[in-house]
């Protein structure tokens, strides 16, 4: 009878916490993403380690680290550089991109997305390994600087200024290969003079 009871206070609590990690989900990935299916895998794996006799210090961290693991799983699908696509095939440049906004401007000069996103896995392969994982821990994974922090095993203000030195020295590598982009358009014009 004990055991039928504690198993129902458990599935009541588990149930709970998968509305909250529901919750949680949503005000990170959005509605657009399968919400129900990320909490759903979680709660499965948290359940199934349970079964087998694993115990964990804090069952709900647990779910919640399984869920946000499975979530930028998600979002790292729908990124080409981060899966190793090859990024021609995902990105179209179209001559109408040029009427729209550029997706940042480096030196002056405007970086579309097209280009952007074939320049970016050159460019973060160029940073410090401690700028790189910034950079995906806060962009990519959507972390936040406490995240980010204990992730990496640093304090907050340290994260914080590896950050921003990341994204100083990822603004250089693009500033860079802006300018030999730019030095290549030019010569390829002069030749066409000439």
């Amino acid at each position: 009878m004990e055991n039928k009871a504690t198993s129902a206070i458990a599935r009541a609590t588990l149930n709970e916490w998968l509305t909250e990690l529901t919750g949680y989900l949503v005000s990170k990935l959005g509605h657009s993403q399968p919400i129900d299916d990320l909490a759903q895998e979680a709660g499965l794996r948290l359940y199934r380690g349970l079964a087998s006799g694993k115990v964990y210090g804090d069952p709900k961290a647990y779910l919640f680290q399984v869920a946000r693991n499975l979530a930028v799983d998600v979002v790292r699908e729908n990124l080409p550089y981060s899966m190793g696509l090859d990024v021609q095939q995902m990105v179209v440049c179209e001559d109408s991109q040029q009427a729209e906004e550029p997706a940042l401007i480096v030196d002056g000069e405007p970086v579309w997305l097209c280009d952007l996103v074939e320049w970016l896995p050159e460019a973060l392969a160029k940073l410090s390994l401690n700028h790189r994982r910034a950079i995906e821990l806060h962009y990519v994974e959507g972390r936040s600087c406490q995240e980010m922090a204990n992730t990496i095993g640093v304090s907050v203000d340290a994260a914080k200024v590896r950050l921003c030195r990341g994204r100083r020295a990822l603004e250089k590598v693009l500033s860079q290969r802006v300018s030999r982009q730019r030095s290549a358009e030019l010569a390829g014009v002069a030749r066409g003079v000439s």
